[in-house]
Formats: structure tokens, sequence, C-alpha cells
């Protein structure tokens, strides 16, 4: 519990505002449950939210980016979410020199979105229950990604992941919704040395923090089809061997996950 108080004497340092309004639980509720209520309960009196989850640190640019971007897409219902974390190298990308690209993959640790968007957020994933592998197949254009993401969602159905995420990714894909992402990483995470929740080293490399270099609004967001197979093979192991793996993977949680 002292974490937890020191959390809330560093929101009783903030000086630079008198606005501070502090969501205080008296129990863990989860990861699964606390960010989509935190994030609920900010949406339920403004209409726009930028969330750093824990074990994050920020660039110089993070919040100046959010806040362009959420200005931008305001009325854009087709995006539902901003993202700072980028993962995709950029020789990875097929248009490295654009600053920000469309995506299907919506990142977590430091991003923003809108009551607009969040008003679809599905803790049931009523729609990766009920979709065929078509759907899910045409939403991401990969069939391979589609068997992997139908894996992925029954692991989180079936709660043997804690995850909000994955119901926030499912939400956006019901209303065909797109994020926003930067073509370079605006944060890092720190949670491998002595996080909460990561137990193991990321598949991929984390890039450093770096600058956007040019106008922030400029140019319309395109898809980088380079850049969402990078995310789906390396992020996600949309590949031949983690779909094969992914019942070994299942079992070896539920093992997990049973009572001692």
């Amino acid at each position: 519990m002292h974490l937890v108080a020191d959390c809330l004497r560093a929101a009783q340092l903030i000086d630079w505002t008198d606005d501070v309004e502090v969501l205080e639980r008296t129990s863990n509720m989860g990861l699964e449950r606390s960010i989509p209520d935190a994030v609920s309960w900010v949406l339920s009196s403004h209409e726009s939210v930028i969330v750093i989850e824990d074990d994050v640190v920020v660039g110089d640019q993070f919040i100046e980016f959010a806040q362009t971007m959420l200005n931008r897409f305001a009325t854009d219902d087709r995006i539902m979410h901003i993202s700072g974390y980028n993962v995709v190298p950029t020789g990875s990308l097929s248009n490295p020199s654009e600053n920000i690209r469309l995506s299907r993959i919506p990142e977590s640790l430091a991003w923003a979105t809108w009551r607009r968007a969040w008003q679809h957020y599905d803790p049931e994933l009523t729609w990766p229950r009920n979709c065929s592998r078509r759907e899910l197949a045409d939403a991401l254009g990969s069939r391979l990604a589609a068997i992997r993401w139908r894996q992925n969602f029954a692991l989180a159905d079936r709660r043997l992941i804690s995850t909000w995420a994955y119901r926030w990714i499912a939400s956006m894909w019901a209303q065909g919704g797109w994020c926003i992402s930067p073509n370079r990483n605006l944060v890092t995470y720190r949670g491998y040395d002595a996080g909460t929740h990561t137990k193991r080293r990321a598949k991929w490399l984390e890039l450093p923090i770096e600058i956007l270099s040019y106008q922030m609004d400029s140019g319309p967001p395109i898809v980088d089809e380079r850049g969402e197979s990078y995310l789906h093979r390396k992020v996600f192991s949309a590949t031949c061997t983690g779909v094969a793996l992914g019942p070994l993977e299942r079992a070896a949680l539920t093992v997990m996950r049973r009572p001692t």
C-alpha cells in the first residue's frame, strides 16, 4: 500500500494547476476493471481524456501530440483512439517520412480518446463472440491475423489473461474504428524491471523516445500496410508458429489459473 500512498502524495504536489481531482479506490480492482472505470469516470464530465498508465515515462512531445490529435479528429467518428507508444521501427514502415498513420491496432500505455468513442466500450466482448472469421479477416486484411486474434479474444473472454485493452480493441473493430499512431515513439515503458503486470520481456524492440520534427497536423493519415503487418507479426504473434502455439498457450494459462 505504500506505493498507493506515494501516488497520492505525488498528486498532492501538483502545483501547476488548482484543478486536480483524485479517484481513490479502497481496494485493488485489477487491471481489467481499473483503467476502464477510471476512463469512464473522467469522460462522465469531460469530452476527451489523455491517459498515462503506470510504469510509463512520457516524452516532452506526447501531451502536445495528444491534444493536437484530439482537436484535429474530434468530430471524425471513424477515429476512436490516439496512441503515443509506437513500436514499429522506421525501417518497417511503408511511409516513414509521414508523421502519423492510421492503424487498426491501438496501443495502450499512453493514449487518448473521446467520450463519443468510449461510449462503445464493451467489456463483454460481444462482437468477437459473434463475428465470423471472415468478418475478422476483412477488418484486419489478413486471415492469419484473424485466426490469431480469435485466440487472443478467447483468452480474454475466459479471463485466462487480465486485459481491458483487448476489450477496447474489439469495441473499436465492432464500430469499424481506427486509431492514430505517431511514426515516432513518444513514450517509453519501464515496467519490464519491476512492473506490476509485466512478467516477461517484449518480443519486439523497445524504441527510444523521439521527436516529431515536422508539423503534427499536416497531411491526411493513411494506413501503413507494412506497419500493420509488423504489429500483427511481432507484437501479437500472428504467424503460423504463433497460431500453432495458441492451444499450448491456452493450456498453460489454464494450469496457471487453476487454484492450488
